[in-house]
C-alpha cells in the first residue's frame, strides 16, 4: 500500500511538472501573447503582454494596446490604447505608429482628434515598411496645408533622433496583426 502511495504521489508531481513546463513555454516568448490572443485566450495574452510591457518591449506595450482598443480581456478604452500604442511607437515599432496614427486620425474614443500627429505615425510606420499605412499617409498629407506639412517633417525628424538604434520592423513576421 505504501509502495503505491508513493508512485501515484511521483506520477502526480511528474503530471504537474509536465502542466507547469507547457505553460511556462506556452508563455516564453511575447510571441505566445499574439497567439493567445489568435485563441481567444485573452488572460494569459494581457498576463504576457504586462510582463513584457513593463520591461519597455515595444510588441508588448503594442499588445496590450491591441486588448485595450478591441476590449479583449478588459474594458474598451481608446486612451488607455493610444497610451500603450505610444510607447512602442516612440520606440519605432511600425504596427504600433499604424495603430496610434489610426486612433488619433479619428479621434475615437475621447483620443484627441489630429491630423498632423496622424500623418507623422502613418509616416513613420511607412519608413518601417507597413504597407497597410500607405493611405493613410496619403490620405493625411493631401488635407494638410504647407505649414502642417512643415510642423509634421519636423515632428518626424524630433522622432527619428530619439530611436534607439536597431529596429521592430520584423514586427511583420511576429504575426502582430491580428
Amino acid at each position: 500500500m505504501w509502495f503505491d502511495r508513493r508512485i501515484l504521489i511521483v506520477i502526480a508531481l511528474v503530471i504537474a511538472g509536465l502542466f507547469y513546463a507547457i505553460f511556462e513555454y506556452r508563455t516564453s516568448t511575447v510571441v505566445a501573447g499574439f497567439r493567445a490572443v489568435r485563441s481567444g485566450e485573452f488572460g494569459i495574452a494581457r498576463d504576457i503582454f504586462t510582463r513584457y510591457a513593463d520591461q519597455g518591449n515595444p510588441p508588448g506595450q503594442y499588445g496590450l494596446g491591441l486588448l485595450h482598443q478591441k476590449g479583449w480581456g478588459t474594458t474598451p478604452d481608446a486612451r488607455v490604447a493610444a497610451q500603450w500604442y505610444r510607447r512602442a511607437a516612440e520606440q519605432n515599432f511600425g504596427p504600433a505608429q499604424l495603430a496610434l496614427a489610426a486612433l488619433v486620425e479619428t479621434g475615437i474614443g475621447g483620443v484627441g482628434k489630429d491630423t498632423v500627429e496622424a500623418h507623422v505615425w502613418y509616416r513613420l510606420a511607412v519608413d518601417n515598411r507597413v504597407d497597410r499605412a500607405v493611405g493613410g499617409r496619403d490620405r493625411t498629407r493631401q488635407i494638410m496645408s504647407a505649414a502642417e506639412q512643415a510642423r509634421a517633417e519636423a515632428r518626424i525628424a524630433k522622432l527619428q533622433a530619439t530611436f534607439p538604434q536597431g529596429e521592430f520592423s520584423a514586427s511583420k513576421s511576429l504575426g502582430v496583426f491580428p
